[in-house]
């Protein structure tokens, strides 16, 4: 049975005074109001509270967030009502696996809620995968598992564990980043794009796998200029990832990284896009699609991102649970 964790009256009024300050600032910054209390628990955890020598900045991030974000929920509830709860939260992210050659897509959570008692719930933000999750059950028709051999069936969870972390990581890593609300369009895009290139193995199949080359190739642009503006470097409005990669200072993994030697150039990622190259192998695709994930999961961890909670949870009372 998990804890129940008690906030003292003190700290939630000293969290109160906080949120009413901030509230006003959020308000006439427009910003919308499910995204506030999040964004008010990671401020009053970095300003409020002290931070022990002893202790990680995550680990403490963690633990304080776990009083700190019930009580922003709750006060944005009670303010707000149902206009306070990131409906967002309960959507999907989606990648595809291909058995046996055939593509199948992949329906995940983003965020794992957990039931328990005394109108609790536990929240997790998972960054890979749960030890306990059923990951195969996101397979949109997973009857087609019976028939794999052993072999199979194992090499297929290792594809499904690491698409699945790809995924979460990135779109984490953009939504939660420093910036994610200045250029919340450019970082949503990141991720819309590589959805896009997913759902076109499983729509099209052999016929506009083509344009899945574009898509994830222009996903990896938007990320390396993110980066540059996150550390307030210039740039052009070019496509050549390569000259956008050598602005990153002090970068020596990305420049050499595989997806400059494998994947293809700008030219001819521009000609996929508008069928000037046209791309019949499905299998080669797919590989294009993983070195380009692999590219965007690195350089995601370049974006300016103060607090992370990879696998953590936090737990919410019964505002989740109506």
């Amino acid at each position: 049975m998990k804890k129940e964790i008690c906030v003292p009256p003190e700290i939630k009024q000293t969290i109160y005074d906080y949120l009413s300050w901030l509230d006003e600032i959020y308000t006439s910054k427009n910003l919308p109001i499910e995204k506030r209390p999040l964004l008010a628990a990671c401020y009053i955890i970095d300003y409020a509270f002290q931070t022990p020598s002893n202790i990680g900045k995550d680990e403490l991030f963690i633990s304080l967030l776990n009083y700190t974000y019930p009580v922003c929920v709750e006060w944005y509830y009670n303010l707000y009502g149902e206009k306070s709860i990131d409906k967002k939260l309960e959507e999907k992210l989606y990648s595809f696996v291909e058995i046996r050659g055939v593509p199948y897509r992949l329906n995940f959570p983003k965020v794992i809620t957990q039931k328990c008692e005394n109108n609790l719930t536990w929240m997790y933000f998972p960054e890979t995968v749960l030890d306990d999750e059923n990951v195969q059950g996101y397979i949109e028709d997973n009857d087609v598992i019976k028939n794999l051999n052993i072999s199979e069936k194992n090499q297929l969870l290792q594809t499904i564990i690491k698409r699945i972390s790809y995924v979460r990581t990135i779109y984490f890593n953009t939504m939660q980043s420093d910036n994610a609300n200045k250029y919340n369009k450019e970082l949503s895009e990141i991720n819309a794009h590589i959805e896009i290139a997913s759902k076109t193995f499983v729509e099209t199949y052999n016929t506009g796998i083509s344009t899945s080359i574009w898509e994830m190739f222009f996903s990896a642009e938007l990320m390396i200029k993110q980066i540059l503006r996150d550390n307030s470097i210039s740039f052009s409005n070019i496509h050549d990832i390569k000259k956008l990669v050598e602005k990153i200072p002090n970068d020596k993994e990305l420049v050499q990284d595989d997806f400059f030697s494998s994947f293809p150039n700008y030219h001819d990622a521009i000609k996929y896009r508008y069928s000037e190259l046209v791309c019949h192998n499905f299998e080669k695709a797919i590989q294009y699609y993983d070195i380009a994930m692999s590219f965007i999961f690195k350089s995601s961890k370049m974006l300016k991102r103060h607090f992370r909670f990879p696998n953590n949870r936090v737990q919410l009372r019964k505002i989740l649970n109506k």
